[in-house]
């Protein structure tokens, strides 16, 4: 089978290596879709060397040969794998070559050098467990990249540092420690509120029964961060509505638009969202709409 080697200088390895289909900088996190590169591509598109950063690869296509001093390791399809590419001095990959690759900053994931070393040229299956979750997340940010916020784009990028500590405590043998259990779990009732919060009937003993964990649990999970799950569903509401406000015709009644944010009344939209932006939904539709003409 015919692999292309790629050989690393002193700057890392060259833009040629590969072609950038897609990226996405999430604040210390970056997800890639990377390819081999053909004589059309645009040369703007090349390979970007990660330096020290922490590397996720799940390979899509082809196949994929790092070279860390005197090993050679192969990741077919569906495949993922661990390096620190400033620690390999070649690779080689086939023409059909194509992944996904999360880029982590090490300081973020806080993994020793030892730590690294031993997960790194190691083949995890890609399509089960954690491995899967992180491809998963990935691959939807990617082909959600244009409609993510600010607070949407920090909450994947905290995901995915926090599983990969999760899947390293676990692959060494460790366990993980409570704070981050919890922070995983808030994280995981912030994206399963955002789904149904626009359901007016959803409480948060739903929140709990969705994620499999009692209710007591969750609440102390939001409460170490000084937080509510009733304060959460709020605020995910709310944030719907102001969404839809920007975005919809001055035409749609705002009573309809707090329906479709969850709200059971129009006396409670209006009340909740004058205390969370300071002014009504009406004066926030007028000011917003006067300024975009």
């Amino acid at each position: 089978m015919y692999m292309r080697d790629q050989v690393r200088g002193p700057n890392g390895f060259s833009p040629s290596a590969a072609t950038t289909v897609q990226s996405l900088q999430l604040g210390p996190v970056e997800v890639r879709r990377i390819r081999s590169r053909s004589p059309g591509d645009d040369p703007a598109a090349g390979y970007r060397d990660p330096g020290d950063d922490l590397v996720w690869a799940f390979t899509l296509t082809g196949a994929v040969s790092v070279f860390e001093r005197k090993s050679d390791f192969e990741t077919p399809v569906g495949v993922m794998s661990m390096s620190q590419v400033s620690r390999l001095r070649l690779f080689r990959h086939t023409p059909d070559f194509g992944s996904v690759s999360i880029r982590l900053d090490r300081s973020s994931v806080g993994l020793s050098s030892s730590a690294v070393s031993a997960m790194s040229n190691v083949a995890f299956p890609g399509r089960e467990g954690l491995p899967l979750v992180l491809f998963s997340m990935a691959r939807e940010a990617l082909r959600n990249f244009d409609s993510l916020g600010e607070s949407s784009k920090a909450g994947i990028a905290q995901s995915l540092v926090d599983l990969t500590g999760a899947f390293a405590d676990d692959f060494l043998g460790r366990h993980t420690a409570p704070e981050k259990e919890q922070r995983n779990l808030v994280v995981r009732a912030e994206r399963f509120i955002d789904l149904y919060s626009a359901s007016p009937t959803i409480r948060p003993d739903d929140v709990a029964d969705g994620l499999g964990v009692s209710l007591r649990v969750l609440q102390k999970a939001f409460q170490q961060h000084g937080r509510t799950i009733t304060g959460q569903l709020l605020e995910s509401r709310l944030q719907r509505a102001r969404t839809l406000i920007d975005r919809e015709s001055t035409a749609v009644l705002l009573g309809h638009i707090g329906q479709r944010a969850g709200f059971a009344s129009a006396q409670r939209f209006s009340k909740a969202f004058a205390a969370r932006f300071g002014q009504s939904p009406r004066d926030w539709r007028s000011g917003h709409h006067d300024t975009a003409s």
